[in-house]
């Protein structure tokens, strides 16, 4: 089987194209009109919801960013602690600072907080659920790959080397996609 460059310009955009949304493409389509009224429901949230049970169990469970996998890791035991629903509905509507040499320091701060503040409540970090929490909270910052070791690989792919740390991968991989095919929409319908 040929692997395919995705070092090349010429090779991503027509990937882009390939895969865009179409009437032969109609599984992204499903997957986009679940996804783009989340991130505008994630988006409009007030931070007083945020912190409620029923928001985060929908964040971290019923979240379209990305499937989660065949095993799934519980996170009931963090979503019952009140202070860690307050903590992260507090920063989720905190500022990411520019540009983005500050807001991969920034986010990968708050992915590591995410861990440590996790471990208390669980034996096993889910990771995959924390990547797509933090992409449907900071859709600018994150892919929808969501699996640790496939952005590593994609990364890897990409740029010949897996990258400093999970977060700068996402950030790597968005800028080099918005050299390609030009900068994000501002839309949620355009992501």
């Amino acid at each position: 089987m040929a692997t395919i460059d995705l070092t090349s310009t010429d090779v991503l955009r027509a990937l882009h194209s390939r895969f865009s949304p179409g009437p032969i493409n109609d599984g992204y389509r499903e997957w986009q009109d679940r996804l783009v009224p989340f991130l505008d429901w994630v988006k409009n949230t007030p931070e007083s919801e945020r912190a409620t049970p029923d928001f985060q169990t929908r964040l971290w469970d019923d979240n379209p960013v990305s499937s989660a996998g065949r095993g799934t890791i519980p996170v009931d035991q963090v979503l019952r602690d009140g202070n860690f629903r307050k903590w992260l509905a507090r920063v989720s509507i905190e500022p990411v600072p520019e540009p983005v040499d500050r807001a991969t320091p920034h986010l990968d701060a708050l992915y590591r907080e995410l861990i440590d503040r996790i471990k208390p409540h669980s034996p096993k970090i889910p990771h995959l659920k924390i990547f797509r929490v933090l992409a449907a909270l900071f859709p600018r910052h994150f892919t929808t790959v969501c699996d640790r070791y496939e952005m590593e690989r994609l990364h890897r792919q990409m740029f010949g080397s897996k990258g400093e740390n999970p977060v700068a991968r996402h950030a790597n991989v968005l800028r080099r996609l918005e050299e390609v095919l030009g900068p994000t929409p501002l839309e949620t319908r355009g992501l």
